[in-house]
């Protein structure tokens, strides 16, 4: 149907869209417009490279499993069975398999943990973004307040950068602390598409916004600002902050269900290749349109708000438009709105990893004997169970963890990412820098090059395997050095 198609793209744009966009004007007044433009096309078709290549190896592994069950159930095995199963590791497999069918056990835990830090630090981002839009909506909202009213001594508007009272931004980060512990408890978000959707709505209206006003207000025709500013220096950086601008790496995901009772099972990592059943064949083109969308979304931000504010840019772009102002009020309520109702969606893969490091996982006897009902099922109702072998080798917590417990780590886990955003709260830039550094570009490029080449090197062009090879060259240098770069200036501070 139509109306699923749009849907799909849809959850494509919303997948790669999130507030890590409102840091990257910052990095076009650092580095130059240039460079800038070239690494968001560049880092556009190397995402579209490596989720294309990540779909392509699910796909092998599901035929590699399928053939192993067909040598293993070949009594029972026919073309009803292999359609079953095809469609069952359609709808299953995740990013993590593919890289334990791979890589063993250290390729599930190489992608889990750098899953878990990525989603980790777009959490923090999405609280430094709260924190500050709600800092500066509530002055903005207080010069809107006295510019209602005549000052008789003086008349002068309230000035947003004072802080009556001993306000800090720090009680601004915090103050959504309650919100963010109630979210963080929330054990399913398939109901949650229609707010993610919300806060789609807002972030793109909040940019929209920002070009626009920018454009009309704060560009200067004789302004000597340099198109063709260079800084060579801040290059590797760039490229950590713009991979993470691009979060897409939910697109391979996949939510996780159990052989016999699916219905029952939570979703794991959000998936949108996954979820478009009946138009597996438009990915590539919808990745495409929504790669196309963001990247020109981008790069039209990027060099708008460096003709408006040139080297004066701030670190999040909305806290350059002028306090007090009803644009200023109106983007800095759409952010926070739309940044907190994001968070569940970046919090849930997180947490969900960190229980499974902490609870012990079940036992061999209660797993086993989870599979022989679903196999005594099978057999009384005369239907196959595809993968039972490959579902076997899945860890699952055990469900002897008491209820409290799940609390309790939850809790600290928010506690922890709440400390991370206090800490950083006024150098966003540090926090995409590292994150993109440390997990992203490791994730999005390196490891999907590296498995792209163990899995499929003998059907590879030699230009396809200098592509990978390049990648895992180029990710790993740009991670190192921006990693040091970012560790040195820690240190300065």
């Amino acid at each position: 149907m139509w109306f699923n198609k749009i849907g799909d793209l849809a959850n494509l744009c919303k997948s790669i869209f999130g507030t890590s966009i409102f840091g990257v004007p910052f990095i076009f007044s650092l580095v130059g417009p240039v460079p800038s433009i070239i690494l968001c096309i560049i880092l556009g078709v190397a995402t579209f490279h490596c989720s294309a290549i990540l779909v392509e190896c699910k796909y092998a592994i599901i035929e590699d499993i399928c053939q192993e069950e067909e040598e293993e159930e070949n009594r029972r095995w026919n073309e009803e069975h292999g359609m079953s199963t095809r469609c069952w590791l359609t709808a299953n497999i995740s990013y993590e398999d593919i890289g334990f069918c791979t890589m063993g056990k250290y390729g599930r835990w190489l992608v889990k943990v750098c899953l878990t830090l990525t989603q980790m630090g777009l959490t923090v981002n999405y609280m430094i973004v709260s924190g500050n839009a709600f800092y500066d909506l509530y002055w903005s909202a207080l010069s809107l307040i006295e510019a209602s009213a005549v000052d008789l001594r003086n008349g002068t508007l309230l000035d947003a950068g004072d802080s009556p009272g001993g306000s800090s931004l720090i009680v601004f980060v915090l103050l959504p602390f309650p919100v963010y512990v109630a979210m963080t408890m929330v054990q399913e978000i398939r109901g949650l598409s229609v707010i993610s959707i919300l806060s789609l709505s807002g972030l793109l209206a909040g940019v929209l916004i920002i070009v626009i006003y920018t454009a009309l207000t704060a560009i200067d025709p004789s302004s000597t600002t340099s198109f063709f500013y260079v800084n060579w220096v801040s290059i590797p950086a760039a490229i950590s902050q713009i991979t993470t601008a691009y979060e897409s790496i939910g697109v391979v995901g996949c939510k996780r269900q159990t052989p016999c009772k699916p219905q029952h099972s939570p979703s794991q990592i959000l998936s949108i290749e996954t979820s478009m059943k009946g138009n597996y064949s438009s990915f590539r083109q919808n990745l495409i349109l929504s790669l196309t969308f963001f990247g020109s979304l981008l790069v039209t931000l990027g060099c708008v708000v460096y003709a408006g504010y040139g080297h004066q840019t701030a670190q999040l772009v909305f806290t350059n438009l002028p306090k007090g102002s009803a644009v200023s009020f109106l983007v800095e309520a759409m952010l926070l709105v739309a940044s907190i109702l994001c968070y569940p969606l970046q919090v849930f893969p997180a947490v969900e990893t960190v229980e499974k490091l902490v609870f012990p996982c079940a036992e061999d006897a209660e797993e086993d004997a989870i599979i022989r009902d679903s196999k005594e099922e099978a057999t009384a109702s005369n239907e196959y169970i595809p993968a039972l072998t490959f579902t076997r080798k899945l860890p699952t917590i055990s469900k002897t963890v008491p209820r409290w417990k799940h609390v309790l780590v939850r809790l600290a886990f928010v506690t922890i990412l709440a400390f991370i955003a206090v800490v950083f709260r006024e150098n966003f830039v540090f926090i995409l820098s590292f994150s993109g550094a440390l997990a992203f570009i490791p994730l999005c490029f390196v490891i999907p090059s590296v498995i792209h080449l163990i899995l499929l090197r003998q059907k590879l062009s030699i230009l396809l395997t200098f592509i990978d090879i390049s990648l895992i060259f180029l990710g790993i240098v740009s991670s190192v050095i921006t990693i040091v770069t970012v560790c040195i200036e820690l240190a300065n501070l």
